[in-house]
């Protein structure tokens, strides 16, 4: 994956402006590109994580915790889970 940002000695990132495109006061590029895919991955995994909660939750009420199916949405619970803490603590997240 080619990197865009450089950490700079004070810690903050920065972009090269060769990386941006201006146009009608909206900055464009491959960089920001990347940051809309990476929102859209973000959003996507909130709402799966609520969504699997949901499915959890029922499966409880209806005593089915032993089945794949439980197991299933559990593990990517689970998965999601970790995501989320890893970007956390790379100070991205809620």
């Amino acid at each position: 994956m080619k990197r865009y940002t450089t950490r700079q000695e004070d810690g903050q990132f920065s972009l090269p402006l060769e990386e941006l495109v201006l146009e009608n006061g909206q900055a464009k590029g491959e960089a920001i590109e990347r940051l809309g895919a990476f929102e859209n991955f973000y959003e996507l995994l909130l709402i799966q994580q609520s969504e699997l909660a949901a499915q959890l939750e029922e499966l409880r009420k209806q005593n089915k915790t032993k089945t794949a199916k439980f197991r299933e949405a559990l593990g990517k619970k689970l998965v999601g889970s970790q995501i989320l803490t890893l970007l956390q603590l790379n100070g991205l997240g809620e």
